[in-house]
């Protein structure tokens, strides 16, 4: 049961990172877009439910071992197989830079501190981290996470009834269906793109059909309700288009101490995220020397002046779109005859 727990909290520290915290990605994917938005939330949930499920599937059906065997699964050892993987292994490189620049701008947006001080001190926490195995990333997000996903349920619990929430829902106003149906499949495409390799590492704490479904289930319901609490934070911000962290101005409205004790759970969410992305990014390519895994880790010190909403705003719908081809391989994959226990 303790195992099954690591699993859940690790696999929502992965898809719960600066992005989602912060706001920014709820609003520029759903809540720009009123109800249907809203709507389009619960579907890329969904999505990312399912995806959870078929991977261990697949994983176990097939005595998968890592990524790469994975997609030989899903397209064959072929040269689409080998420039797909190259391009996922460039985003999760990329979303690892991403975290630790949301990691320095929140820092010096909330403290006015240095961004290069920040950058020090995750990078440095990383390169510790990326030395050990996936069993340290497991005890890392079975502390933090918790705490994270305690501090939204007890703000939402406090200030909701506060907040006129049909009047919320009943000013936003609805957009293109279609698009946002795209926009949330693009939304769960590139979650999926750091979570996969996750999964994969995690197949071996996973026993039978009834808990590979129980956990992805309960991953499922426990995104909905804290990304439906975020989407109706981030609502009450009429900045949220301009602002790097739309969440906080929102919570400001409520408590300055909540704002404080929000902001630390940003920090929390985007470490967590960004260990998740790197530790993927070195495990997918089987890096042992620890001189390369600690450049990989100073690298951003030399990216600090590039915004964290730019990066967002690029290259997470671009490779949305690049990871939408791995989702549709894997829920047209058909599930073969498996001696894994119900």
């Amino acid at each position: 049961m303790k195992n099954f727990f690591k699993i859940f909290f690790i696999i929502i520290g992965t898809l719960i990172g600066a992005g989602f915290a912060s706001g920014k990605e709820i609003y520029l994917f759903f809540v720009q877009y009123g109800m249907y938005g809203f709507f389009s939330l619960l579907i890329s949930n969904c999505i990312i439910g399912i995806i959870i499920y078929k991977t261990f599937i697949i994983v176990k059906n097939n005595k998968i071992n890592n990524y790469s065997e994975f997609l030989n699964t899903l397209f064959g050892n072929n040269f689409f197989k080998k420039t797909f993987i190259n391009l996922i292994n460039i985003f999760l490189l990329f979303s690892f830079y991403i975290m630790v620049s949301g990691f320095n701008s929140f820092f010096y947006q909330e403290l006015n501190i240095p961004k290069i001080i920040p950058c020090i001190i995750i990078c440095i926490l990383c390169f510790y981290i990326f030395k050990k195995n996936i069993s340290r990333l497991l005890n890392i997000n079975f502390i933090l996470i918790p705490v994270l996903i305690f501090v939204i349920f007890l703000f939402a619990i406090l200030d909701f009834p506060k907040i006129n929430i049909i009047n919320i829902f009943s000013s936003l106003i609805n957009n293109n269906l279609i698009y946002c149906f795209i926009k949330s499949i693009l939304y769960a495409s590139y979650n999926c793109i750091i979570l996969i390799p996750i999964l994969i590492s995690l197949n071996n704490y996973l026993k039978n059909k009834k808990q590979i479904f129980n956990l992805a289930f309960y991953c499922f319901l426990f995104l909905c309700i804290l990304s439906i609490i975020i989407f109706i934070f981030v609502s009450l911000n009429k900045y949220a288009n301009i602002v790097e962290i739309p969440i906080i101005y929102s919570i400001n409205k409520f408590s300055n101490i909540q704002k404080l004790i929000y902001g630390i759970v940003i920090a929390i969410a985007i470490f967590t995220s960004a260990i998740s992305s790197g530790f993927a990014f070195i495990d997918n390519l089987k890096i042992k020397n620890k001189y390369l895994i600690f450049t990989i880790c100073i690298i951003p010190i030399f990216l600090i002046n590039i915004s964290f909403s730019f990066l967002v705003n690029l290259i997470f719908p671009l490779f949305g779109y690049i990871g939408l081809i791995q989702i549709v391989f894997i829920l047209l994959k058909n599930f073969k005859k498996t001696d894994i226990t119900n």
